[in-house]
């Protein structure tokens, strides 16, 4: 029996949410039981139901489908400590899947001191001190101590990538780094496959993601026009929204 604990599940988030949902229906498969502990909104239920799959959503006050702040975290972590310290109490679970250091990893650790109950993080990139300082550093400041308390204390803390594992390394220290693995983001070959291009000589590229400071679509515009001053053709396809679209949309003109 898995408890799977993330903020944002499907509908709600973007891409730690469909990881999560990803891997609950590949936890499925296998024959476990999942028991999801998520956000409610405006037009889900508070509880589905569904082969060897439940999912609860907790109301805490989130505003937007597809991103959130630091109080609604905070306000999802005190809905779901006192919800699953009752819950808990009449259900068994065998291992808590927390996604993010924080929110989750607290939930985590709550229920480990609580119930007895291991938990293991699952990291999807910014929640480990220091990845993007200029950006983060105030959250990481605040939470330093107890991001390291919440890592130290699961049993394992999984990452994406070599450069995140040698992060999270320094971060616990060399006592903890045997227990910070790395799974790669996978992609299903079932459902994308590879096609051959429609011109060999032309490049054909997609960007798919938020229009924000922390995606970074700028660079993207900036690499293109590198192709272009090259005279390398390509076909450049932006897909998403955000604060970033309209200065985006200059530097298109502006760079003709």
């Amino acid at each position: 029996n898995f408890l799977v604990l993330n903020y944002e599940y499907p509908p709600l988030g973007n891409g730690g949410g469909i990881i999560s949902r990803n891997l609950c229906e590949g936890l499925i498969r296998l024959g476990h039981n999942i028991t999801v502990v998520t956000t409610w909104f405006t037009g889900l239920k508070e509880e589905e139901q569904g082969e060897n799959l439940t999912i609860i959503r907790i109301k805490s006050k989130r505003k937007h489908t597809d991103r959130s702040n630091p109080l609604e975290m905070f306000l999802w972590i005190i809905a779901a400590k006192k919800f699953l310290k009752k819950y808990c109490a009449t259900h068994t679970f065998d291992l808590a899947v927390a996604n993010f250091a924080i929110p989750g990893g607290e939930v985590g650790l709550f229920l480990k001191k609580k119930f007895d109950i291991p938990y293991v993080v699952i990291s999807h990139g910014h929640d480990i001190p220091w990845v993007k300082p200029a950006s983060l550093y105030l959250y990481h400041f605040l939470t330093y101590f107890r991001l390291k308390k919440i890592c130290a204390q699961s049993a394992l803390n999984f990452i994406q990538s070599a450069e995140m594992k040698t992060n999270i390394d320094q971060f616990l220290g060399q006592d903890y780094d045997f227990k910070n693995i790395i799974i790669p983001n996978g992609v299903d070959f079932q459902q994308f496959r590879f096609t051959e291009r429609t011109s060999k000589n032309t490049l054909s590229i997609l960007f798919a993601g938020r229009m924000t400071a922390q995606k970074n679509p700028l660079a993207v515009i900036s690499a293109v026009r590198i192709l272009k001053e090259n005279n390398i053709p390509f076909i450049l396809k932006m897909a998403g929204d955000g604060p970033l679209r309209k200065k985006l949309e200059r530097l298109i003109i502006r760079y003709n």
